[in-house]
């Protein structure tokens, strides 16, 4: 993709800049929920296979990314349902189906946090309190006394989303009233063995 500089009047002259960027897939404005989600739908699989990984939503305060994220935030139906929610279904589908037909024995659960005002706070938890973030010994990085919660199917961890997501802050804009004021990160995750190897994703 190639993206012409605008040059502002009145600045020092210099010669206008063509900047290119390169993608392994765009989506148009056309696409739906489902067209969306089937583009990272790879991701899901290589969760279960014990790899970490990561869909990071970019863009605009009202562009979509919540939207695209988690659905809308009432009502609704299966064809709104976001790129979250349908990877929840895929990982829980995809854990009973090695459960029932390799002896893999799965346990999965989830976190989620804000960032809001350089502070990051729990939205699971019953505590308002800035936590601290640190990084370990191995690099890991680590949000100490963030609330982990134990799920066993997909809707147990929609539910959760749903639930922490209406305790996120919001705020009015000029293109939505109910604009997220914040950043935010859902974890989900997966520990399973089958008595030979184990796998984290």
């Amino acid at each position: 993709v190639e993206v012409p500089e605008d040059v502002a009047f009145g600045g020092p002259p210099r010669k206008a800049r063509t900047f290119r960027f390169a993608y392994d897939r765009v989506l148009g404005p056309q696409t739906n929920q489902l067209g969306v989600f089937d583009a990272v739908r790879p991701f899901c699989q290589s969760a279960l296979d014990g790899y970490k990984v990561c869909i990071f939503a970019y863009g605009q305060t009202g562009s979509g990314k919540t939207h695209t994220m988690l659905g809308p935030p009432v009502g609704g139906n299966e064809d709104d349902a976001g790129i979250l929610q349908r990877s929840l279904g895929l990982v829980f589908d995809g854990v009973a189906h090695l459960e029932q037909t390799q002896d893999w024995k799965f346990e999965l659960s989830v976190e989620m946090l804000e960032i809001y005002l350089d502070g990051v706070y729990d939205l699971l938890g019953d505590s308002t309190e800035k936590l601290t973030v640190r990084e370990t010994l191995d690099e890991d990085i680590v949000v100490e006394n963030l609330t982990r919660r134990k799920v066993e199917c997909a809707e147990d961890a929609d539910q959760i989303l749903r639930a922490a997501s209406r305790n996120r802050h919001t705020a009015a804009t000029n293109s939505n009233k109910t604009s997220s004021r914040s950043h935010c990160l859902f974890a989900l995750r997966i520990t399973g063995t089958n008595g030979i190897e184990t796998r984290e994703g």
